[in-house]
């Protein structure tokens, strides 16, 4: 069975596979850049929408790597130039598809702290006075841990 090609702008709000498509760029069906099959593949490794595009692009970029920038008659083709736009296009949707990641420092206020400290909290296991040399202070008390 021979690979195919399909675009329709009109299932873009529902159709990942057309999200993607849409999102590298591949929608002209006189310069078809990636068969539906390997967009299909992408999907099933790669999951969410943008994350799948990056790859794509990935791949679009390293196909035109391979090719020679080809210069004669006028006519001119810069392959190298492609394999560029795609590599860039490719690192864009990598950083939009990992979103913004926000820190969380834990227990900082009081409430926090109460929350999130209970009975199944793992204990530490260092304690105050753990390093206390026996004898020094107190020669003839017994050395406790807390």
């Amino acid at each position: 069975m021979p690979p195919t090609w399909s675009y329709d702008a009109t299932a873009l709000a529902a159709n990942p596979f057309m999200q993607v498509r849409y999102l590298i760029g591949d929608t002209n069906t006189l310069e078809q850049q990636m068969w539906d099959e390997e967009i299909i593949f992408a999907l099933t490794q790669f999951g969410g929408t943008r994350r799948t595009a990056a790859e794509c692009a990935n791949a679009l970029s390293a196909k035109y790597a391979r090719e020679a920038d080809l210069v004669g008659g006028g006519l001119q083709s810069r392959d190298s130039q492609i394999s560029l736009a795609y590599d860039k296009l490719s690192k864009r949707l990598h950083a939009s598809a990992d979103g913004l990641v926000a820190p969380w420092c834990g227990s900082i206020s009081v409430a926090d702290k109460a929350s999130n400290f209970g009975a199944d909290i793992v204990q530490p296991a260092f304690f105050t006075n753990r390093l206390r040399n026996p004898g020094v202070n107190d020669p003839t008390g017994p050395v406790t841990e807390p």
